[in-house]
């Protein structure tokens, strides 16, 4: 994290994170102990890697802000019926920029005004055999997908009552431009 005020009044945040985990090395799922399935153990499917960015910048009432996390993860589960053994990879990630100016107009009156891009996605591979029963394995990789995104702004009017009650009145408008969601075998 970096954290500074510039000479010209300028205040400056910055924050990079990460981790990273190979996960637990043998995990133990007694309702697949069986020789077909490895004795329900799942080796090294366990990881998990994360990493965050964060930066804020402000002068007097303008505050631009970045924000972006991703999230890769081996799940070793066998959800919804996919192949044990095969763990599913699942990302996501978030991405946001802000843009914020707030100037008084009164001694007890301010007004707001914000901007704002917003996006999300995620997508995950799982591992199916759609074999018929007594043949062998025919393994297929499924594909799990959203994506959106959407842009917006804000204003606000806030006013301090004498008697220290705060009364806001606003609008907000917000635009989700894409919203895509797909399922499909890769292959």
């Amino acid at each position: 994290t970096y954290s500074a005020r510039l000479s010209n009044g300028t205040e400056v945040v910055a924050s990079i994170s990460g981790v990273s985990s190979r996960g637990n090395p043998r995990l133990f799922y007694p309702d697949f102990d069986s020789p077909e399935t490895g004795n329900g153990v799942v080796h090294d499917g366990d990881g998990d890697a994360s990493q965050s960015v964060f930066v804020s910048v402000r002068q007097g009432g303008l505050t631009v802000e970045a924000a972006c996390i991703g999230r890769d993860k081996h799940d070793p589960s066998p959800k919804y019926g996919s192949v044990f053994g095969m763990p599913r990879r699942e990302y996501d990630g978030r991405g946001l920029l802000e843009g914020q100016y707030v100037w008084p107009i009164g001694e007890d009156l301010q007004a707001m005004a914000r901007l704002y891009y917003d996006r999300y996605e995620y997508w995950a591979n799982s591992y199916y055999d759609v074999a018929e029963a007594g043949f062998p394995a025919d393994i297929v990789v499924n594909r799990d997908e959203s994506l959106s995104e959407s842009v917006g702004g804000e204003a606000q009017l806030k006013w301090t009552a004498p008697a220290g009650q705060n009364i806001t009145i606003g609008a907000e408008y917000r635009f989700d431009f894409r919203g895509d969601m797909r399922n499909f075998d890769v292959s």
